[in-house]
């Protein structure tokens, strides 16, 4: 359960204090045996008062494959694009994904997924490699991911670790990555939109419904060392619409420190980051406080280009976590964005809270 409470401010929006049930979700994850060895997950919830399925899906992991498939999936799934989209919520160093994944990545979708890992595939550069692909349908209508109604899309996602991954959970890390995508519209539209960086505000940059097909390219960055961790994305797509082809991009780079020695977790096969677990939990009695992160980000996004004037918007924020134990954690971001090529819209601040509890 994720419940916000913050201030927002600024040219087009007003001075307003808002409250809201950001997210309630219910989740089982498990394994069965019986005839055929299946993985599943179902996630169901509510998010800002609509209804949602997540993660929906069924997993195997193929012998006949001969290790060039380690596992598929078939299901509601988050196609394969951008670190931090399908880095969990819980798992995030802001609120919400920065606004150039908020406007490009797919968000769920009905799709079939083949992925697995490579560790030294060539035998003499120590490179651990996973890649995941995967071919997808429209899902339910997304409100902090790409908008477009696209009925088929295919991505691929491939990652490096110069070095590979140490036996040492806590051991320096390297993660490089590349995915593509492209969007069949038919008879839908390419939309990209997305709101400052918080769930508080209404979308501020929006191309509104292009009738084309889009292609997009993304590439990840990111350093593990120790309790500091950097990491950066920039993501193109190329519209080509029968009204003139266009170009939208965006990109970020972010930092996070935890001063209480956490070392973020990660997993290779997904090739993600995971969430932090205090060191030593919240104990009054014994006199420990769980665990402290900061962070500072900066985000562009740009989705104006010859006709459409969807705006460009630049996000500057900082974060602080306090994590009492792997079940609550106390969220504060402050969040400046300015937005130009938008009418009535311009400079905007948000200062937000977010109590986040997990079962």
């Amino acid at each position: 359960m994720f419940l916000d409470y913050g201030f927002v401010s600024g040219e087009g929006l007003g001075n307003s204090w808002e409250i809201e049930m950001r997210r309630f979700r219910i989740e089982t994850l498990g394994h069965v045996s019986h005839w055929l060895d299946t993985d599943y997950k179902l996630s169901i919830g509510v998010e800002r008062e609509r209804f949602y399925v997540n993660d929906f899906w069924l997993a195997w992991k193929p012998d006949w494959a001969a290790g060039w498939i380690g596992r598929i999936r078939l299901g509601y799934i988050d196609p394969p694009f951008s670190l931090q989209q399908l880095t969990t919520s819980q798992a995030r160093s802001f609120m919400e994904a920065p606004a150039p994944v908020a406007a490009f990545s797919p968000g769920y979708r009905l799709g079939l997924e083949f992925s697995n890992r490579l560790i030294d595939p060539f035998q003499w550069s120590g490179v651990d490699v996973s890649w995941i692909s995967s071919l997808s349908s429209v899902g339910q209508s997304q409100q902090f991911s790409d908008a477009s109604s696209s009925p088929f899309r295919a991505s691929l996602r491939t990652v490096l670790r110069p070095g590979g991954i140490s036996a040492d959970p806590e051991a320096p890390l390297t993660h490089i990555a590349a995915s593509i995508g492209y969007s069949f519209s038919g008879a839908g539209d390419v939309r990209y939109r997305s709101r400052a960086e918080s769930s508080l505000t209404p979308y501020l940059v929006d191309t509104d419904d292009i009738r084309g097909d889009a292609a997009q390219l993304g590439l990840e960055y990111a350093r593990r060392e120790g309790p500091l961790r950097f990491e950066c994305e920039w993501i193109g797509s190329w519209v080509s619409a029968s009204a003139g082809d266009r170009f939208f991009s965006g990109s970020y780079a972010e930092v996070g420190w935890s001063p209480t020695g956490e070392v973020r977790p990660y997993d290779p096969r997904a090739a993600i980051f995971l969430p932090n677990e205090p060191r030593e939990p919240f104990d009054w009695e014994r006199g420990t406080w769980g665990g402290l992160e900061l962070a500072g980000r900066v985000a562009y996004v740009d989705l104006t280009d010859q006709s459409t004037h969807g705006g460009r918007m630049l996000t500057l924020s900082t974060s602080s976590i306090w994590s009492l134990n792997k079940f609550t954690r106390i969220h504060l971001d402050l969040i400046y964005a300015d937005v130009k090529d938008r009418p009535q819209l311009g400079s905007n601040f948000t200062a937000q809270m977010r109590l986040e509890l997990q079962l």
